[in-house]
């Protein structure tokens, strides 16, 4: 299994964000469990945050949350997701991807 934070992942180029000219990397998004590196984000601690911070924890967990309920409505269509997937690696890839 590749790694992503090797950058071997095959991850998208970085890009710039639309209406501006920052570029930023693609990202995972997850909670306090995940370590913080260059592609993933995760909230701030919550000990000892300002408004600002409060605000990112909120659209992070929002962002998180809509992508879970994503993963859930596919579970709902696709029964494959519901379980294990007990296949070769390489062809889980292919799977996931629906090909």
């Amino acid at each position: 299994m590749k790694n992503y934070f090797s950058g071997t992942f095959n991850l998208p180029e970085d890009k710039k964000l639309p209406h501006s000219e920052l570029v930023l990397p693609c990202t995972f998004l997850g909670d306090e469990a995940f370590a913080l590196s260059k592609y993933t984000m995760k909230p701030y601690p919550q000990k000892n945050i300002d408004l600002m911070m409060r605000v990112f924890n909120y659209r992070l967990c929002r962002a998180r949350r809509i992508i879970e309920n994503s993963f859930g409505i596919l579970a709902s269509r696709f029964q494959i997701f519901r379980r294990e997937l007990r296949v070769d690696p390489e062809r889980v890839v292919e799977i996931v991807k629906c090909k």
